[in-house]
């Protein structure tokens, strides 16, 4: 039987060589993709782990750094009560400022201060900027001109706490330092109820139960639960609506 003449021949029937010649060239095209995509593959398999591992890593080594934290924040701050009794010429304790200051309160409703500035010295360090010496303290709508540091307890890499706030770098000096003025009432229930028992020119060590604190929620270099050690030196406080003496840092 005669092929229709409409009907096209095939391309093998019209060049033998040339077909293939062409097929060949598309397996190995077909063989070249498939390498590639395997190589894709195995990349993508290896690359999956590692950035796992690498996230494991940083979560890891944040848990170990912070192990047990709550318990060990909970057991560290009922020891202060000890340190106040055994001197309470240096160490004190404040109901936060929004509980009612007739009743005593529980441990972790209170902050606890030992002062590191003696009367003489607070004397002194007034005397230099021109201050007087007054029982005077800020009020909660007042701003406060401050130096301070802000520390965790002591941790696995920091011996002496994580320093996650300060306003000078190094050794303390009230010279050099640099300040911050602050609403009392934006920060911190701890802090706020410190600033408001302090005088111009006393320096406090004040320790804050998380409670008073960021409580049961991270903030950023800041865990949960987590006491909060404040190196405190007021220098200067104003009354709303008055603007506050102005102050500059010496050189070195």
């Amino acid at each position: 039987m005669k092929r229709d003449e409409g009907l096209a021949r095939r391309p093998e029937e019209q060049n033998p060589f040339a077909y293939a010649m062409s097929l060949r060239n598309a397996n190995r095209l077909k063989r070249h993709i498939r390498q590639a995509c395997g190589r894709l593959l195995w990349a993508a398999l290896f690359a999956l782990p590692a950035s796992a591992l690498v996230a494991c890593s940083e979560e890891e080594g944040k848990a170990e750094e912070y192990a047990d934290w709550q318990a060990r924040n909970n057991r560290f701050f009922q020891t202060l009560q000890d340190s106040l009794t055994a001197n309470p010429t240096v160490w004190r304790r404040y109901r936060c400022y929004s509980y009612d200051q007739s009743q005593t309160g529980t441990t972790t409703q209170c902050i606890y201060v030992k002062v590191l500035r003696s009367e003489a010295e607070v004397t002194q360090v007034n005397d230099t900027l021109g201050i007087a010496t007054t029982a005077d303290t800020p009020l909660y709508t007042d701003s406060v001109r401050v130096a301070y540091r802000g520390r965790l307890l002591p941790s696995l890499s920091y011996s002496q706490g994580f320093a996650f706030d300060q306003t000078y770098q190094g050794s303390y000096s009230r010279s050099t330092t640099g300040t911050s003025k602050m609403l009392v009432s934006s920060l911190v229930d701890g802090f706020t109820t410190a600033v408001m028992q302090m005088r111009r020119g006393d320096r406090w060590l004040v320790y804050m139960p998380y409670q008073l604190a960021y409580g049961e929620t991270a903030q950023t270099n800041i865990p949960a639960y987590s006491t909060l050690v404040f190196d405190i030196d007021l220098f200067d406080f104003s009354n709303a609506g008055h603007v506050m003496r102005p102050y500059k840092v010496r050189q070195r």
